[in-house]
């Protein structure tokens, strides 16, 4: 069987190199139910046994952190309100932009 797609797209998957080969079982989704067979067959063939497990989920977000950011913005509401520093309180309105996409980025407890 050739490889039917990517960077090695019509060659014989027994000369498609065996890193490749991994990369595929582990970032593909294939549509062709035959070729991941293929490739578990092929690098059976070399001499691995089983398919790579894929790298552990990144920890969730420590929990120290929270009253960081949530001191932080306490200390940016105080000095930049509009009530404190007379402006228009377009200062505020960054504070508040910046404070919400930490807390979607690091997914944070609201």
């Amino acid at each position: 069987m050739q490889m039917p797609f990517g960077k090695y797209k019509g060659v014989a998957i027994a000369d498609v190199p065996t890193r490749y080969l991994r990369w595929l079982l582990d970032n593909v989704d294939f549509y062709d139910e035959d070729l991941p067979l293929e490739i578990d067959a092929e690098l059976d063939r070399r001499g691995r046994t089983t398919r790579q497990p894929p790298p552990p989920p990144p920890p969730p977000p420590s929990h120290s952190i929270i009253p960081k950011v949530k001191a932080w913005y306490r200390e940016m509401a105080m000095r930049f309100h509009p009530d404190r520093t007379g402006d228009d309180g377009r200062a505020m309105l960054t504070i508040n932009a910046a404070y919400e996409r930490l807390v979607e980025i690091l997914d944070l407890p609201r």
